[in-house]
């Protein structure tokens, strides 16, 4: 009887055991966001293995504080980019987000993508190409604070480039933060 009790105490234990939710984030990346207190680490969240989706910290190296920014599981963030221009008091970064139309475990290049500007902390964030808008190159021009980006407006929303589609070239302003020309 001893044993019964025994070996039922244990397949409790195993199975409360087996049915604990594991969550965890991995670190990929630390970058220095130069001019400032800050550092921003790039991390993914899984939970029993598998990825639940990634975000990004700014860590204020003074106060030890951080800003946390979530995506979506259907998002990765990419291509962080700092861009700095001193004589324009322009401080900002950009980061190009992918979003897994088909829900590939590894997005590729084909995956539209969008751009994101945020200030070294992280509190303000600023979407820069709309939801239908999809980016696929860019360019910073410093001595005039403009962000030009080339890529095309996704006129029935399927992720892809396709015949109904419209090419475009965005013109940004980095000082002011709005759009001011659309070629």
């Amino acid at each position: 009887m001893k044993k019964l009790v025994s070996f039922v105490t244990m397949l409790g234990c195993m199975a409360a055991g087996a049915q604990e939710k594991t969550t965890y984030s991995e670190y990929e990346k630390l970058i220095d966001i130069k001019g400032t207190a800050y550092v921003i680490a790039t991390a993914a969240a899984y939970e029993k293995g598998n990825t639940t989706g990634k975000f990004i910290l700014f860590i204020d190296t003074n106060t030890g504080t951080s800003q946390r920014v979530d995506f979506p599981e259907t998002f990765t963030a990419k291509a962080l980019q700092q861009i700095k221009i001193d004589s324009l008091g322009v401080n900002l970064i950009l980061i190009r987000t992918r979003l897994d139309v088909e829900r590939k475990l590894n997005k590729d290049w084909t995956d539209p993508s969008q751009l994101v500007l945020f200030s070294p902390s992280g509190k303000q964030r600023t979407v820069v190409t709309g939801e239908r808008f999809i980016t696929n190159v860019w360019e910073v021009k410093p001595e005039t604070g403009k962000l030009v980006i080339a890529g095309y407006q996704d006129n029935n929303s399927n992720g892809r480039y396709d015949r109904g589609d419209k090419e475009e070239i965005l013109i940004y302003d980095l000082v002011q933060m709005k759009h001011v020309s659309r070629l």
